[in-house]
């Protein structure tokens, strides 16, 4: 608000340079706004068994390729985001949306805490059990194995500074679920943090 009262201000003189710094200030906490009342908008859903799930046949890896590339968009110059897959496609029911969220809030929560190094999504294909399997992995701070599943839990942060609101963890949870699959922290692997999820083939 502040921001705005000051670009809405003709008695201010401003350069051309914090204009655009003022206003990309007002986009980014506007983005975060709009994210905070997506993820209370969707908890309220998730509780009233109101969330809508829209199925069809969707390619996979063209999913997780289009999820890495939104990804790049304000990444850390010092940070790679990867996708490693053995198929170039893979067709499951699912709903395209959700799973995009899933990926989305993932990857989010893997370059808050990565400053170097990367961030890989993988695909694997577990035929017999009849699952696919998506890993989100960074080499950021990590996680305490005894936080692992505290982090599923609503409004939980392990870092009290770093921006969200501790529903996007929860939510994907629930999306998951939803879909037929599990999600969890891999608590070996120990390079960062790595979050693995399930779904139907």
């Amino acid at each position: 608000m502040g921001f705005s009262q000051i670009l809405t201000n003709d008695q201010i003189e401003l350069t051309a340079e914090e204009k655009q710094q003022y206003g990309e200030m007002i986009m980014v906490n506007g983005e975060l706004l709009l994210k905070l009342i997506n993820d209370v908008l969707d908890i309220s859903k998730i509780d009233a068994g109101k969330m809508h799930f829209n199925k069809g046949e969707y390619d996979v890896v063209s999913l997780i390729n289009t999820a890495a590339q939104s990804a790049l968009v304000n990444k850390k110059p010092g940070v790679d985001i990867m996708v490693e897959t053995r198929v170039e496609h893979l067709m499951i029911a699912t709903d395209r949306e959700r799973l995009l969220q899933v990926l989305a809030n993932l990857l989010n929560n893997a370059k808050k805490c990565t400053d170097s190094g990367k961030i890989t999504i993988s695909l694997d294909q577990y035929p017999e059990q009849r699952i696919i399997k998506i890993s989100v992995s960074d080499t950021g701070c990590g996680i305490p194995v005894d936080k692992a599943e505290e982090v599923f839990e609503r409004f939980k942060k392990l870092d009290a500074f770093r921006q969200g609101t501790g529903l996007g963890l929860p939510i994907c949870k629930s999306i998951v679920e939803e879909l037929g699959g599990k999600i969890w922290v891999d608590t070996d692997y120990t390079d960062g943090a790595r979050f693995v999820f399930t779904h139907p083939m």
